[in-house]
């Protein structure tokens, strides 16, 4: 056995590792039956799905059909960008307000990609910034800083 496809073998790795953890997790909640299902019930199986399903892509890896395929390093300019658009998204929430917060978001988020066009950013923060106000702070009413801390001295 040789492995063809590290992308398959990784991929299904970590499915496994994650479904075998969230199986194992639920199992602090009680079960419960397919007829009387307790709290843990559906993580304890979709965990279970999730860890078969890694282990059949792993497997697959190393079938003589599968596609010869290499892990290529990452490309770390775009993936520090977009997680850093993300923690100022979070620092930048209780001092400057939602919309500068998902403007930091949004744009940062857009310069990780390989097209960038300002139309295109703009457009993409004015429909989500109008659609997750009216879903997040209208309404379920999450207490989301909406105006910049000092404008309410």
């Amino acid at each position: 056995m040789r492995l063809r496809n590290s992308r398959d073998f990784i991929a299904g790795s970590l499915f496994a590792l994650f479904g075998f953890s969230v199986f194992t997790y639920a199992q602090r909640y009680d079960i419960g039956t397919a007829d009387e299902m307790g709290p843990g019930y559906f993580p304890a199986m979709l965990g279970l799905l999730l860890a078969i399903l890694g282990v059949t892509i792993g497997l697959r890896a190393f079938s003589r059909a599968a596609p010869v395929q290499r892990v290529r390093p990452p490309v770390w300019y775009p993936l520090l960008l977009i997680l850093g658009s993300v923690a100022a998204f979070a620092f930048a929430l209780p001092v400057l307000g939602y919309p500068i917060a998902l403007l930091f978001l949004i744009v940062g988020s857009a310069l990780g990609g390989d097209e960038f066009s300002w139309p295109e950013v703009l457009l993409a923060y004015a429909v989500l910034l109008a659609v997750s106000y009216l879903v997040f702070i209208r309404g379920l009413g999450l207490p989301l800083q909406v105006w910049p801390a000092f404008m309410h001295h």
